[in-house]
């Protein structure tokens, strides 16, 4: 048995792909790790507050 579905709103289905030199990829690792959270999740979150958006 697996895990419940999530709702549709939930599903993420877009991928972004972006070019980062080394330096900027260790940051931005290390900034995840700071916050405690998978590079996916920080990039996404950096993405929503840049944005001006509090949650899209």
């Amino acid at each position: 048995m697996g895990r419940p579905a999530k709702k549709k709103s939930e599903v993420k289905e877009e991928t972004l792909t972006l070019r980062l030199t080394k330096a900027e990829r260790r940051a931005a690792d290390e900034a995840a790790k700071r916050a405690g959270v998978s590079l996916s999740d920080w990039a996404r979150r950096a993405v929503i507050l840049a944005s001006g958006a509090t949650k899209l």
